[in-house]
């Protein structure tokens, strides 16, 4: 349905604002409406009535106001330019031709709708920037209070460390004071003061002056902070180990490049990802696999080679079916047969090595292969 264009409105100017008062056809509120201005257009829509108004002269749009009550609207369009009286509200084509007057109202309204999505974007790169702005502020003013908070924290480590350094130092100088000072004497007035004043007949006796030699020695180690070690204080050190030899031993990598903790990852990711995706027939394919290596090790090799046979028929790049059935005709002497599932069980490893990236894991399944290979050639060059 066509949009139905509101035609009864009335309009007044003062010397700042022009206002546009108009009678909608029925009921509308800000939640039906559609209303739109730019610097010399207005239109409001809420199906199926439409309105719109070409103003003569530009408008300031972003103060423009809508006001809805009841079936009456009231635009309240805030002049650009306060000191120019408009002479007419409504915008005049120059031209007397309609062809050329429609042209000339639609090229202003896309001028102005230029201008318009223009001024939205600056106004919506300052606020990007204002915003922007605002959060490197608070991240500098948080870094400042950090950095506050760090420097506070080492002023008090230090306080904290030349307090202790102080007390220690102090403690450090009363308790040597006294060594110092007896330091200062001579080891001869040490030894004067072992001499008794009173004479006596000990004074030649020979151990009594060992005695007093062996006093005035340990006198002198003590005054000048040499102990003796006892046995109880500190026991004697032990002898240093015999010197011996730790073995270590690195498990086989998978992957060739450095960045196995990645590949592992995204090798468990791409195993999960095939197991979710796994359909009816893959089970059933799976069991076939798990009678087949049954039947292997059990020794039946015809059953187990009717078995691979049927797995490689459900899963045709099966690389272990091809090594299970080489396996079984190896078994039964089948030499061609073994030599020809060999060399398909190498090139599928192989593709699937180069696919994945992954070294070292099948070296001796692909040697066992290939020693298929080799006795299948000795038989044909012995027969």
């Amino acid at each position: 349905m066509a949009p139905i264009l509101v035609k009864d409105f009335t309009t007044k100017q003062t010397a700042t604002h022009v206002y546009v008062t108009i009678t909608w056809p029925q009921l509308i509120s800000a939640k039906t409406a559609n209303v739109y201005a730019n610097d010399l257009y207005a239109k409001i829509n809420a199906a199926p009535f439409f309105f719109e108004l070409d103003l003569a002269l530009p408008i300031a749009d972003q103060e423009a106001t809508c006001t809805f009550d009841g079936m009456t609207v009231i635009l309240t369009l805030p002049k650009l330019h306060t000191d120019i009286g408009w002479p007419t509200i409504t915008f005049v084509a120059s031209s007397t031709d309609k062809t050329l007057a429609v042209k000339e109202i639609r090229d202003r309204r896309r001028d102005a709708e230029m201008r318009h999505l223009a001024r939205e974007k600056d106004d919506r790169e300052a606020r990007e920037k204002e915003k922007w702005e605002k959060q490197r502020w608070m991240v500098q003013q948080q870094m400042e209070v950090e950095r506050s908070e760090r420097q506070q924290l080492a002023d008090a480590k230090e306080s904290e460390e030349q307090t202790a350094a102080g007390a220690v130092y102090d403690w450090a100088s009363t308790a040597t004071a006294p060594a110092h000072k007896e330091k200062e004497e001579s080891p001869v007035n040490a030894i004067q003061e072992l001499e008794v004043d009173d004479e006596s007949s000990d004074d030649d006796d020979p151990e009594i002056m060992v005695l007093r030699q062996k006093y005035a020695q340990t006198k002198i180690r003590q005054d000048s902070g040499i102990l003796e070690p006892t046995s109880d204080s500190q026991p004697a050190i032990p002898l240093p180990r015999s010197r011996g030899t730790i073995g270590i031993r690195f498990t086989p990598r998978q992957f060739v490049s450095a960045a196995r903790e990645t590949q592992d990852i995204q090798w468990a990711a791409q195993m999960e990802e095939a197991r979710r995706r796994r359909t009816p027939h893959d089970t059933e394919a799976e069991k076939l696999e798990n009678k087949a290596m049954s039947l292997q090790s059990q020794g039946q090799w015809l059953l187990a080679v009717d078995a691979y046979s049927a797995l490689l028929g459900m899963t045709p790049k099966n690389h272990r079916a091809y090594v299970g059935r080489c396996e079984c005709y190896a078994q039964l002497s089948f030499q061609d047969l073994a030599a020809a599932d060999a060399r398909m069980a190498l090139a599928l490893i192989q593709e699937m090595e180069e696919a994945h990236e992954i070294r070292g894991v099948y070296d001796q399944a692909k040697a066992q292969l290939r020693m298929h290979i080799e006795e299948s050639q000795r038989t044909q060059d012995a027969a």
